[in-house]
Formats: C-alpha cells, sequence, structure tokens
C-alpha cells in the first residue's frame, strides 16, 4: 500500500514539474524563507519514511535502494532546518533552468510508474 502511495505522489509531483515548473517556482519565491524551510523538512520526512517503507515490501535492489534513499533522506531533512542550507538550496532551485526541472518531472514520473507496476 505505501508503494502505491509513494508511486502516485511522484507521478503527480512528475506531472506538475514537467506542465508547470515556472509557476511552481514563482509560488515558492512568494512564500518566506522560514515557511520553505518547514515544508521542505516535512516534505522531505515523509518522503523518507514512505521510501524505507516501501523498501520493507520491495525485494531485490530496489529494496535496498530505497531505503538508502530513505536513511539519506532523513538526515538531510533535518539539515534543511537550518537558515544556511534551505537557503542554499532555494537559491540553487531558482537559478536552475527550466528544462533541469522537466528533466526531473520525467524522472519522477518513471519512478513512480516503476513503483506502480512493479507488482
Amino acid at each position: 500500500m505505501l508503494v502505491t502511495i509513494l508511486g502516485w505522489v511522484l507521478v503527480v509531483m512528475g506531472t506538475l514539474y514537467l506542465l508547470k515548473p515556472e509557476a511552481l517556482r514563482k509560488r515558492m519565491q512568494r512564500q518566506g524563507l522560514k515557511k520553505i524551510r518547514h515544508y521542505l523538512f516535512l516534505l522531505t520526512a515523509l518522503v523518507s519514511m514512505l521510501f524505507i517503507g516501501a523498501a520493507v515490501n520491495l525485494p531485490g535492489i530496489w529494496g535496498a535502494i530505497l531505503l538508502i534513499l530513505g536513511i539519506i533522506g532523513v538526515i538531510k531533512a533535518f539539515f534543511f532546518l537550518k537558515a544556511k542550507a534551505a537557503e542554499k538550496l532555494l537559491n540553487w532551485f531558482f537559478t536552475m533552468p527550466l528544462s533541469i526541472l522537466r528533466a526531473g518531472g520525467c524522472l519522477y514520473i518513471l519512478l513512480g510508474l516503476s513503483l506502480l507496476l512493479r507488482r
């Protein structure tokens, strides 16, 4: 069940990044840094926990990859609470070309579909 939820979350996020990357970037710029920092922490912690939960259900190399990504994500989530780490990440995100955001959206969709079709 967690694998299915994670797959759908990745497909929806990838579709949003593929279709409207500039709108998502502008929306993030309008919000305050403190608010975005908390969102980054919550999102990273949630996705990391979903990765770890999905890794339990997947055998083989996919389970190991998701477990490693989940552990790294939990560690990175706590770095987002620091102002400098969040500020660096947001500055990097705001200066990124749209083609890279769209390519990331495609990767999200592919990863989500691979999780959904993995049964």
